[in-house]
């Protein structure tokens, strides 16, 4: 871990709160914590939400925080029973102070430069309600790229913006993530997001660097049934609550087909 004197300052003109939600990640926790103290823009604080772990992650972390002991805000929140990421991430989303919400799973990791890329977006472009940028997998050798790029419900329908460790909301923002999806919950909150606002962009530079490939064994994404379920379930709500129902059997379709390509091609 950084030493206090050797953390960069704290840039007062975008602040953020970075919200990590934990389950069982005693492994891989104290690196993810140690990424968002390496930014060359600090973050408000950082919200841990504990999702009823079985290992040592708590005292990892409470080990983690007192040896810190700097300016950056660190909290830790636990829920009292294993309820998926949807109900931590909101948990911490309901405590958070800073002006932007920054996603961050427990075996990930923000690259130094990420808050300080992303601030300037958003300094730039004070419009924006959610923003997207790349990621890689264990792969920090990156090109930086300034595109970026506005994305419409109709892309978001057929694709997901990205991995949620590299998306960044406003706060103030009502919405969140459905606590009865455990499964493409991300994906059905962005489409949401970028419904009702029209403000959502992307960011091609990679930020972020996950743990493991978003399809691998052990990870959320390794159930394939249950997050195609997911996703169907995201284009009912989508037709229901615009009167688009009719529209829901071409998107079972297309969900089923994607399915069938995966099996097919032997992704699991």
């Amino acid at each position: 871990m950084l030493k206090t004197n050797e953390l960069t300052k704290i840039n007062r003109k975008v602040r953020f709160s970075v919200i990590i939600p934990m389950f069982n990640a005693s492994h891989t926790i104290v690196k993810t914590l140690d990424s968002c103290l390496e930014q060359t823009l600090l973050p408000k604080e950082i919200i841990i939400v504990d999702d009823c772990s079985s290992d040592d992650s708590i005292e990892k972390v409470e080990q983690w925080r007192e040896a810190y002991g700097g300016d950056v805000k660190v909290m830790i929140a636990s829920l009292s029973e294993n309820s998926g990421p949807s109900k931590a991430r909101n948990r911490g989303w309901d405590l958070a102070n800073g002006e932007y919400i920054a996603f961050l799973d427990a075996d990930d990791r923000f690259l130094p430069k990420k808050l300080e890329k992303v601030g300037d977006v958003f300094v730039q472009n004070s419009n924006i309600v959610l923003l997207g940028h790349g990621y890689s997998v264990d792969d920090e050798s990156i090109t930086e790229s300034a595109a970026l790029k506005k994305v419409s419900v109709k892309a978001l329908l057929f694709k997901n913006l990205t991995t949620t460790p590299s998306v960044i909301v406003k706060r103030e923002i009502k919405e969140r993530f459905d606590e009865s999806m455990r499964y493409t919950e991300d994906h059905d909150l962005w489409l949401r997001i970028t419904q009702r606002y029209d403000e959502t962009y992307f960011l091609e530079t990679v930020l972020t660097i996950i743990g493991r490939p978003v399809r691998a064994k052990g990870g959320q994404s390794d159930n394939l049934w249950a997050m195609r379920k997911g996703e169907i379930k995201m284009y009912r709500k989508y037709c229901q609550d615009n009167s688009r129902i009719f529209l829901f059997p071409f998107f079972l379709l297309y969900s089923l087909a994607k399915h069938s390509v995966k099996m097919i091609k032997g992704i699991s």
